[in-house]
């Protein structure tokens, strides 16, 4: 069958980027898929993510691309049914882990956390500091303890 479609094809060769590499892509994708998700689910439930779920997503691995992320989102709406919006409560353990910020954890990890939450709300203290559930104040020692911690998002 595969090599029919080779065949057929001709050998071309497709080039698709990963979700990874589109990461600008990720809010409209979501919000797409969660308006399938009623459908779908034959349930109904949240028409919204909170700001903080949207960061997530964003700075989340993605190696399972655009189907993993569907996956993700049917699976936070079934979590969130008697919500109205999805929260980030409602998303899978794993997917949270690059954006926890433990008091007493490594130094390196919170950094990174640091570094990522900048990255996904372009720079805002504010905003990553809320993100994480710490002070503006920590974000702002970290920035001065971690000078390769960028605080805008590099241009495309």
């Amino acid at each position: 069958m595969l090599e029919e479609l080779r065949f057929r094809l001709g050998y071309s060769m497709i080039p698709l980027p990963t979700l990874d590499e589109r990461r600008e892509e990720i809010p409209s994708l979501a919000q797409h898929f969660l308006l399938r998700c009623p459908t779908e689910a034959g349930v109904p439930g949240p028409s919204r993510f909170t700001d903080e779920v949207i960061a997530v997503l964003e700075a989340a691995a993605w190696p399972g691309n655009v189907r993993q992320l569907a996956m993700v989102v049917r699976e936070a709406y079934l979590q969130a049914r008697d919500s109205t919006m999805i929260r980030v409560s409602h998303l899978p353990e794993e997917l949270a882990l690059p954006l926890q910020f433990k008091v007493h954890g490594k130094e390196s990890d919170n950094a990174r956390a640091v570094s990522l939450a900048l990255r996904v709300t372009k720079g805002q203290v504010g905003h990553a500091a809320k993100l994480l559930g710490t002070s503006r104040t920590t974000i702002y020692a970290y920035l001065t303890a971690h000078p390769e911690i960028e605080r805008k998002v590099a241009k495309k």
